[in-house]
């Protein structure tokens, strides 16, 4: 058994590769923080099969019109199968300094989406206070469940780790509880805020039933902010990001 580790090809590849990803975190049970992004209403075959479409075609829209965007999959030799893949974003400058809330477009205008909108805030506020700087986003990274535990993560890493060594910059990414230990062994840490456990309160005015039903469906939510140093030891890097993220 041998894999190959390449870009993606824009032209054929998103079909293949949106399944892999959306089968990645869902079996063989639902990843939380995977139904926060692609919230399945309908669980019949045709309404996964709709939320697989358009979930792929927002990651290859995003993709296409940021020009920070590495996408990269692995591919078995043996069967041409996409059995892996992964998504980096390179940051240049301070990234966040006039970015625009994002809107989940998944979920339904309303309580439901409020909710989302709060968590999302509560995910993203590690990244934007600590990393307010040039460094490689890991966006994403997924393996199919069927060839886990055989290293598709690392050799995706690399590739990874691999640019943002060309740049100097160092690595930020948001791990799942089951993956932390992988990163850590690729020298990831984890950043001073520690262990996220995601329970905004409910603002007033947004209907308090459809808050619930999205609380109840996405909760618990819990993760790991991690980063990696660009270069150096580990406590010198952890000064610098603490000067200036004040």
């Amino acid at each position: 058994m041998s894999f190959q580790v390449c870009p993606v090809d824009d032209a054929v590849d998103w079909p293949e590769l949106g399944r892999c990803l959306h089968t990645s975190y869902t079996l063989p049970t639902p990843e939380p923080m995977f139904r926060f992004f692609r919230p399945v209403f309908d669980d019949s075959p045709e309404g996964i099969a709709r939320v697989i479409e358009r979930g792929t075609a927002a990651l290859k829209s995003m993709h296409e019109s940021a020009t920070n965007s590495l996408w990269y999959k692995v591919v078995d030799n043996d069967t041409g199968r996409i059995i892996a893949g992964a998504c980096f974003r390179i940051f240049h400058g301070k990234p966040f300094d006039h970015e625009e809330e994002k809107v989940h477009a998944a979920w339904p205008v309303g309580g439901q989406r409020d909710f989302v909108t709060a968590a999302g805030r509560i995910k993203e506020a590690p990244h934007k206070t600590l990393f307010n700087r040039p460094h490689v986003f890991v966006n994403v990274i997924f393996t199919h469940p069927d060839y886990r535990k055989k290293g598709m993560a690392g050799l995706l890493l690399e590739k990874g780790i691999s640019k943002a060594r060309d740049l100097n910059y160092p690595m930020w990414l948001d791990s799942f509880p089951l993956a932390r230990r992988t990163y850590e062994s690729y020298g990831f840490h984890t950043a001073s805020s520690g262990e996220i456990d995601i329970q905004p309160s409910r603002p007033n005015g947004v209907d308090p039933d459809e808050w619930k039903r999205a609380e109840n469906y996405l909760l618990p939510l819990k993760f790991w902010p991690m980063w990696r140093p660009a270069d150096g030891p580990y406590v010198e890097e952890l000064i610098l990001i603490a000067s200036r993220s004040r």
